[in-house]
């Protein structure tokens, strides 16, 4: 970029080099010449063969301003061939899941009248996690847009997750309370597939000491195969409470068969061995 531009901002080239120059004195060390040179390295690796000089160099500096601060933003590149749109967002790393991913791929498809998207995700130690999206479009069909206004409707599609995932995590909680009052023991170890395990584990300390009063619970390493819910058990596995989504599908299905039998058949007709053998 020229001398005249504000400072923290640095002249990007195709193919990830940075002309530092004399710029406002920035320099490979500094810690904005760090920044810079950590988004390159990380960009992808696609988009840097084929965006022009003036789109990377007005992207990269963009990220560089979002710095270490939990944000939302979103970055849009148009192919000049209308082969595809390319989309990085960029969301507080605490509330990336794969269902917020979902429904942006949904809302950037119908904005882009898209065919298909392919993603990529990049999580790091840093507070923002990285989505890249690349729309397939037909040439000529891409619509009008504002690109202020995508990134509202995907700000809002995520701030209304988040009020979703609150629930959800209530229902954990709740889960995990009826769990734990039917086991005896002051430790108990708690099971849940990887999404849920990261829910858990954002709050555990004070989900667990809501959930179960005065006990030690242990959110287990190793996530199982669920969809959803929770599996506690005690320390020696001798005693556990399954209130897994499939867990608690199986207890209602075998009540409702019950009673359904009930209804049908014969009072004193004995239902017991029908569905055991």
């Amino acid at each position: 970029m020229h001398a005249q531009q504000p400072p923290g901002q640095v002249r990007v080239v195709r193919g990830g080099v940075v002309a530092h120059g004399d710029f406002a004195g920035l320099a490979p060390a500094s810690h904005l010449g760090k920044a810079l040179a950590h988004i390159l390295e990380t960009y992808p690796r696609d988009e840097l063969f084929q965006i022009s000089t003036d789109e990377l160099d007005e992207i990269a500096n963009g990220i560089l301003q979002l710095g270490e601060r939990q944000r939302f933003r979103l970055f849009i590149r148009r192919d000049p061939f209308e082969r595809f749109v390319s989309c990085l967002i960029y969301v507080p790393r605490e509330n990336y899941t794969t269902e917020l991913r979902r429904r942006f791929q949904s809302i950037l498809l119908k904005a882009f009248d898209g065919s298909s998207a392919d993603f990529d995700v990049l999580l790091t130690d840093a507070v923002l996690a990285r989505i890249h999206m690349t729309v397939r479009t037909t040439p000529g069909r891409i619509p009008e847009y504002d690109r202020r206004d995508v990134e509202r409707r995907l700000k809002v599609r995520m701030q209304d997750l988040m009020e979703d995932e609150g629930t959800y995590i209530a229902l954990l909680q709740d889960l995990l309370a009826a769990a734990a009052g039917q086991i005896e023991g002051a430790d108990l170890v708690v099971e849940a597939n990887t999404a849920d395990h990261k829910r858990l584990a954002a709050t555990w300390a004070s989900l667990s000491e809501v959930a179960a009063p005065g006990r030690r619970l242990t959110l287990a390493d190793e996530p199982i195969n669920t969809l959803g819910g929770v599996l506690v058990r005690n320390t020696d596995n001798t005693m556990r409470v399954d209130n897994t989504f499939e867990g608690r599908l199986d207890r209602l299905r075998q009540t409702v068969q019950q009673v359904i039998l009930e209804r049908l058949l014969p009072s004193g007709f004995d239902t017991g061995n029908l569905f055991t053998g």
